[in-house]
């Protein structure tokens, strides 16, 4: 077999197993619910996408800009978790084993897996913009559609930026310290911080000019593409009168608040493709090759010796003791101990809360286990912070920072045993489920009240009763958060993502339908305090059922 052929052979086996599972289905799904909520009717009284309160007419060039923007934007975050576990599954299920023992050399097996990852995104986006071109005849406002004006930006501007996040997600699961959850939380801020930087680079600086030189510039700092299709709509706007953008907004508003009428739009005629555009573009698929060759000269083929695996010296203690054990086993005569179960306790309902309390300390032990002396340090540090500033500080930065540090001890919570496929032996002790699965909430309990012991104290001293009624309930929602996402999942990846979006969106920037702590009066002034808890109960009422289906033979 040539290696170009073991090369589509691999690609196409890693792609062909992602799109056949049921997950790929719901993508899909929201994938075009997304595409169909992101463009409201003619006739609504609200838009989601607009400069200055004005859309585009719903001809193709803007149709195919905006989902191309959307398509970008939420590949570019979700994307990258989506396709970063090609290497980590053939790790954890042992088919990297069996990979290494093959001629298959690391360059053809990295490349394979950022090809696939690249694929199977480029897939997703495809099926979005298909999904537009029908949207646009369901609204009825052009019924002409100009195939180029959905072709270019998925060739020019989606494919290069998902070729960018393909490769950077093989990179992180390249590096061991990054291929799991704090790779993960790492790139939230990277992609959090960077879009920033384009927000206020773009339209918050005060020489922008928005001419054709500054757009091509533009190109060369943003790997997704969307300021080139925000820069044309700029230009095109500004040519009909409606005054230079401070921005787009992104989320739903209303034409009213900018003083227009309803149905206010102007017409957009899509992206002038200039030659630097172009180059900048080639420059990221440029960067995703660098990327690339930088995955194989870190990538360990899967070689235990690369990743720090302990193996027994010559003459050792731990050799030694493997030896006398063989040679004890392969003795002549040798006696066999029988094994001899420990008998079930006939009161075990009568010392159920005992058995309680030691299933939590071994889960703490657990969820503490590993955690290096400057873990603890920094967690002290927040909880001095919370406890020496003035109330508000407390509340708005210290408290929330002092539940963004234990993010990785949560995440482990409802997946720990199929991670390391312990998962039957736990469910074959007697009544698994009513020792471990609430001994996992409250050991993650204990987490959050101690990481925010600080700011209880705070509270306490200066009578922030309703305050700490709102931190109890963000206590109890967290580990039920974790614990249900973490069940149904089998992974800690999606409770990571769902925490720090709802972390950020939430208490960090006051969103009071988010903020489950009560960072702000107005959180608890909406009742969300009471919100959070029973969505609380309906989590550990979720992962509870979750937990009772994984025992169904």
């Amino acid at each position: 077999m040539s290696k170009l052929s073991r090369l589509y052979q691999i690609v196409r086996a890693d792609f062909l197993e992602r799109t056949r599972r049921y997950g790929t289905l719901i993508i899909l799904g929201v994938a075009v619910f997304l595409t169909y909520s992101y463009l409201p009717p003619v006739d609504a009284d609200y838009v989601t996408f607009s400069m200055n309160g004005y859309r585009g007419v719903y001809n193709s060039a803007w149709i195919g800009g905006t989902v191309t923007v959307l398509c970008v934007l939420t590949l570019s975050f979700g994307g990258f978790y989506l396709v970063k576990s090609a290497i980590t599954l053939d790790r954890r299920t042992g088919v990297g084993q069996i990979i290494a023992a093959t001629p298959l050399t690391r360059v053809q097996y990295v490349l394979a897996k950022i090809v696939s990852n690249w694929l199977y995104l480029a897939a997703l986006a495809a099926v979005a913009l298909l999904a537009a071109m029908a949207i646009q005849l369901v609204l009825g406002q052009v019924l002409r559609i100009e195939p180029w004006d959905y072709l270019a930006p998925y060739l020019l501007i989606i494919l290069p930026a998902l070729a960018w996040i393909a490769a950077l997600a093989v990179l992180f699961e390249s590096i061991p310290r990054l291929s799991g959850g704090l790779g993960n939380v790492l790139y939230f801020f990277l992609f959090v911080g960077g879009l920033s930087a384009m927000v206020f680079l773009t339209f918050l600086s005060p020489n922008s000019t928005f001419d054709a030189a500054e757009s091509a510039r533009a190109t060369l700092m943003d790997p997704t593409g969307s300021l080139i299709i925000f820069r044309s709509m700029v230009l095109d706007g500004m040519e009909e009168g409606l005054g230079q953008a401070h921005g787009f907004v992104l989320g739903r508003t209303s034409p009213e608040l900018y003083g227009l009428s309803q149905g206010a739009t102007f017409v957009y005629d899509g992206v002038s493709w200039t030659s630097p555009i172009l180059l900048g573009r080639l420059g990221w698929v440029g960067a995703a090759l660098v990327l690339a060759v930088v995955s194989v000269l870190l990538f360990d083929r899967f070689d235990p010796a690369r990743v720090g695996s302990k193996i027994p010296r010559k003459g050792g203690k731990a050799q030694e003791e493997v030896s006398s054990q063989v040679e004890l086993s392969a003795a002549p005569g040798s006696v066999a101990i029988p094994a001899m179960l420990t008998p079930l306790p006939a009161t075990w309902r009568a010392r159920w809360p005992t058995l309680l309390a030691r299933t939590v300390l071994s889960e703490l032990r657990l969820m503490v286990k590993g955690n290096r002396w400057w873990w603890y340090v920094v967690a002290g540090g927040l909880c001095l912070a919370a406890l020496l500033s003035p109330v508000d500080q407390t509340r708005q930065i210290w408290l929330p920072l002092a539940w963004i540090w234990p993010l990785l001890i949560w995440s482990p919570l409802g997946n720990r045993a199929t991670r390391h496929r312990t998962e039957q032996i736990i469910l074959s002790a007697p009544y698994p489920l009513r020792s471990q699965f609430p001994a996992a909430w409250i050991a993650g309990l204990i987490v959050a009240l101690a990481t925010a012991s600080g700011a209880i104290l705070r509270l306490l001293v200066a009578g922030q009763w309703t305050a700490l009624l709102a931190l109890s309930a963000g206590a109890v929602f967290i580990p039920a958060l974790a614990l249900a996402l973490g069940v149904w999942s089998r992974s800690s990846k999606l409770f990571e993502v769902v925490y720090l979006v709802l972390w950020y969106v939430g208490p960090m920037n006051g969103t009071r339908q988010l903020d489950y702590l009560g960072a702000t009066d107005a959180a608890f002034a909406n009742g969300m305090p009471l919100v959070y808890v029973l969505l609380t109960l309906l989590l550990l009422g979720f992962a509870l059922l979750g937990s009772r289906w994984r025992q169904r033979p």
